[in-house]
């Protein structure tokens, strides 16, 4: 009984072990910006931000777990003061929330065969589940994760000028929803 249960797990559970892989964050040659825009204009800012770590493995090929750290306190804009509003109480308070973090929940394929992204973003110690087109290629030993995620900061408390929260804005209202783009380098360990 017990050579049974070695063969068991010899057959069934090396083979798993030898094919996951995990993947070593580059973040000097990754990158992440942001865009926001006026809720009643074509008027578009936008900036960078980085992240503190990010892990991922991989069985054959496809994405097992992600989560990534954003370094809240990196955020930068176009215009100085942009930035320096940004980090304030009116946005993401990066004094008291140093980090925000985004934990892969699972990847999907829709029906045009893209892969979509399905995770757990926290901002300011709100959780709310996002989804977003991911693409992933594989190039000898390095992995290179792209892809475009719309965040509504309302659902993170940030209301700042919202046209949801606040009526009679006009020019002074700022859309509720931002985006974030990446391309992230990964080498295999």
């Amino acid at each position: 009984m017990k050579n049974i249960l070695i063969i068991c797990i010899t057959i069934f559970c090396i083979p798993q072990i030898l094919s996951a892989q995990n993947w070593t964050f580059q973040p000097t040659q990754s990158q992440l910006t942001w865009s926001g825009k006026a809720a009643f204009s074509t008027y578009i800012l936008g900036g960078t931000i980085q992240l503190k770590t990010a892990t991922i493995t991989t069985e054959n090929e496809i994405i097992q777990t992600g989560n990534a750290v954003f370094d809240m306190k990196t955020i930068d804009g176009e215009i100085k003061d942009l930035t320096k509003h940004l980090k304030s109480k009116d946005f993401f308070e990066v004094k008291k929330y140093k980090t925000a973090t985004f934990e892969l929940l699972e990847i999907a394929t829709n029906d045009a065969g893209e892969q979509i992204a399905k995770g757990q973003l926290t901002i300011k110690n709100k959780t709310n589940q996002i989804e977003f087109i991911l693409q992933q290629a594989f190039n000898q030993n390095q992995l290179i994760i792209k892809g475009k995620a719309m965040v509504n900061r309302t659902d993170f408390g940030i209301t700042f000028n919202s046209p949801s929260f606040f009526e009679k804005l006009k020019d002074q209202a700022i859309a509720d929803e931002f985006e974030l783009v990446f391309e992230l380098l990964f080498v295999k360990e």
